[in-house]
């Protein structure tokens, strides 16, 4: 069981990108889309995502 174990978390490792990869690739698509489906700018869609972004995090730390 240690052998397989070690085995597949070897292959994960190598072979598994790191998180970030994702999130970034995901935002450039959600970026994208965003112009592209809608009459947003770049300037309008950069915008949008930090005003998401601090007020998500200003929801979590309401007391």
């Amino acid at each position: 069981m240690k052998t397989l174990t070690r085995w597949s978390n070897t292959i994960m490792e190598r072979y598994l990108p790191d998180p970030y990869i994702f999130v970034a690739i995901l935002t450039l698509v959600v970026f994208l889309l965003g112009m592209g489906l809608t009459d947003s700018s770049p300037l309008d869609m950069t915008v949008h995502w930090g005003n998401g972004f601090w007020g998500f995090l200003h929801l979590r730390c309401r007391w």
